[in-house]
């Protein structure tokens, strides 16, 4: 995209350019309506348009903010906007970024922690909301607005959730899950690892403790125990991040985040090759199937190119629509309101009789509603149940149960 120079044409570049933003999830004209003012639109105009200087696309970054003071463990330094041209040389996007408090051009802004991956990005957004903008030496930005992650590289537009959203779902299909090391576990893979260009990995995570019946597992690959390293430390999170890019195989890690062996070809059984279809790659096959094959399991994979990937009873819940009915229920009542009285809702366990596996269903009825739905297993596609109801949803769900019988 070239910075077109007429008035007339630029206005023109910077409808285009907010329709585009729009289109792949940057919100300019919701809370925040200063960010499709004329200012900021020529801003990230020139962030997506910078041209090479000597054969490389320069880092840049840009902070968009409501409220300037809300930044912590940052040091301002004021710039007329006479001279912005040369203040971007200045704003390396790691350090360093220019800053526009609402649509006013404020200066830079220095970060005493340097802002060198998604995940210190992430904790850095002000609680007002506003837009944060970063694009590497190699030319990908990334755009960030508190809810997800909007990444552009070579004119191609990618969504990366965010760890809220992925937890909230895999809430919705464990019980009783350890939210604090899930929250780092995904917060690592999601933002510290999947960024690394050509590093794929499988981390499979022990909900509760493996068993005696399970000893066979803990057979092959490399023990860690004597390295008494956790995922859940942040200080020793670059050299993990080194560690998975030199390792083949999945990695095991208990209920509390420990690192417990490495460089394991995860196996699977004949019944988890007849149910789980393959896949487009051998990794999420396998790991697909594992999680299948064991129950007390989620794992964790975090493809070559990128994109993260949770598999729980052999199904990517991190991929799933998950509608609880009450809200649902909730939500129709008040586009019916005549029929507050019509509409109930109800959340039940079955068990599919093709996988054997728990799974959870979501159901809303309307009185008087007359139209049959089918209900198929999220894992196997048997058919679970026929239902004259409004609405019908199920995923797979687990009960982590305590056992006193344990090897580690």
């Amino acid at each position: 995209m070239m910075l077109a120079t007429s008035s007339e044409h630029l206005n023109e570049m910077q409808r285009l350019l907010a329709r585009e933003l729009e289109l792949n999830g940057i919100k300019i004209e919701n809370n925040h309506k200063w960010l499709s003012s004329k200012t900021i639109l020529n801003e990230l105009s020139i962030v997506i348009a910078s041209e090479a200087h000597e054969g490389l696309i320069p880092s840049i970054g840009v902070l968009f903010v409501e409220v300037a003071a809300e930044l912590y463990g940052v040091d301002y330094v004021l710039v007329s906007v006479e001279h912005i041209e040369m203040a971007r040389k200045f704003a390396n996007g790691i350090d360093c970024f220019l800053i526009y408090e609402k649509d006013i051009f404020f200066g830079l802004v220095y970060f005493k922690e340097p802002i060198s991956n998604e995940l210190l990005l992430v904790r850095a957004f002000p609680p007002s909301g506003g837009l944060f903008v970063q694009r590497g030496p190699g030319g990908i930005i990334k755009f960030f607005q508190g809810n997800n992650i909007i990444l552009l590289e070579n004119r191609s537009w990618y969504r990366k959730p965010l760890i809220k959203e992925a937890a909230w779902k895999i809430s919705r299909c464990v019980s009783e899950i350890n939210h604090n090391v899930l929250n780092t576990v995904l917060e690592f893979a999601f933002h510290l690892l999947s960024p690394i260009p050509k590093v794929g990995a499988t981390i499979v995570w022990w909900l509760n403790e493996i068993t005696i019946d399970n000893v066979e597992i803990l057979t092959t690959g490399i023990e860690m125990n004597d390295f008494r390293f956790s995922l859940l430390d942040e200080k020793k999170a670059n050299s993990f991040c080194h560690f998975f890019s030199l390792i083949d195989g999945a990695t095991y890690v208990n209920s509390e985040g420990d690192i417990l062996r490495t460089g394991i070809h995860l196996k699977n059984s004949n019944k988890s090759r007849t149910i789980i279809p393959e896949l487009k790659g051998t990794r999420h096959t396998s790991a697909k199937r594992f999680s299948y094959d064991f129950t007390n399991t989620l794992v964790i994979t975090i493809s070559s190119d990128g994109p993260v990937t949770i598999f729980s009873d052999g199904v990517n819940i991190a991929g799933l629509s998950i509608h609880p009915s009450y809200k649902s229920a909730h939500d129709l009542r008040k586009i019916l309101p005549e029929k507050q009285l019509d509409i109930t809702s109800s959340t039940y366990e079955l068990i599919c009789h093709f996988c054997e596996k728990n799974l959870v269903v979501e159901q809303v009825n309307v009185f008087e509603w007359d139209k049959d739905l089918i209900l198929n297993c999220p894992i196997c596609q048997g058919i679970l149940k026929t239902e004259n109801c409004f609405t019908l949803e199920s995923r797979p769900y687990k009960h982590l149960v305590k056992t006193n019988e344990v090897l580690i």
